[in-house]
């Protein structure tokens, strides 16, 4: 068996591309929904919240690793957190999706955010904290 490769790695894998289109749509709903139901509406709905905490659905598992910060404090659109997370993952996940291969790379994606909820879901239990958790990052 061979380590050299035989196929040409791509610019923009397949899976790459898709989790940045699908991440930038989700990110463009919450824009939309969250400045008509006020509040973040969308946001928290998509969210990461504590088990201990009204507004946990178990759903929110899968949901938190597609959701990105829209606003800012100051009330403006925040770009930073969906831009810095798409870059990463365009820079990172087309090299393990070269790599890998598709399936693969999709199945770490999707563990890693799980995992991440998990260590999340985990500090908030026992740490007695009341905060959600957004972002693939």
């Amino acid at each position: 068996m061979s380590n050299f490769r035989t196929t040409v790695p791509q610019r923009f894998p397949p899976v790459v591309k898709n989790l940045i289109i699908i991440n930038g749509l989700i990110w463009m709903a919450q824009l939309i929904y969250d400045k008509q139901w006020g509040n973040l509406g969308l946001t928290t709905k998509l969210a990461l919240w504590p088990i201990n905490s009204p507004q946990f659905e178990p759903y929110q598992i899968a949901t938190h690793m597609f959701a990105h910060a829209t606003y800012s404090a100051g009330g403006g659109v925040n770009f930073f957190h969906i831009l810095f997370n798409m870059f990463m993952l365009y820079m990172f996940g087309r090299i393990l999706e070269n790599v890998w291969g598709g399936k693969r790379f999709l199945f770490f994606y999707l563990a890693c955010g799980v995992g991440a909820a998990a260590a999340h879901l985990a500090m908030q239990y026992f740490m007695g904290g009341y905060s959600f958790a957004i972002g693939a990052s």
